[in-house]
C-alpha cells in the first residue's frame, strides 16, 4: 500500500527527481470513507456537466482547462509554501 506521504506536493522533492508528485497530489482524495465517496461523486458529476455543456465536442479544450488549473494551483502552492 502506498503512503500518502509519498504522494503529496513538495517542490523540493520534485527537484530531487520525484516528478510524480506533480500529478499524484491531484489524484489522491484520502482513504476510503464517506468523504472520499463525496469527492468522487462531485468530481464525476461536475466533469460530466462541463464535458457535455461548455466543452461539448472540444475534448482537447477541456483537458487544457484541467492542466491550466493544475499548473495554477501548483504555482500558488510554491509561493505560499503549502506542504
Amino acid at each position: 500500500i502506498i503512503s500518502p506521504f509519498s504522494l503529496y506536493f513538495n517542490w523540493d522533492l520534485v527537484f530531487q527527481g520525484q516528478v510524480w508528485r506533480l500529478v499524484t497530489s491531484y489524484l489522491f482524495f484520502g482513504v476510503f470513507s464517506i468523504d472520499f465517496l463525496f469527492h468522487m461523486y462531485f468530481l464525476v458529476r461536475y466533469s460530466r456537466l462541463l464535458e457535455e455543456g461548455d466543452f461539448r465536442g472540444r475534448t482537447a479544450n477541456y483537458v487544457l482547462m484541467l492542466l491550466f488549473g493544475i499548473i495554477c494551483i501548483s504555482l500558488v502552492a510554491v509561493y505560499t509554501h503549502v506542504h
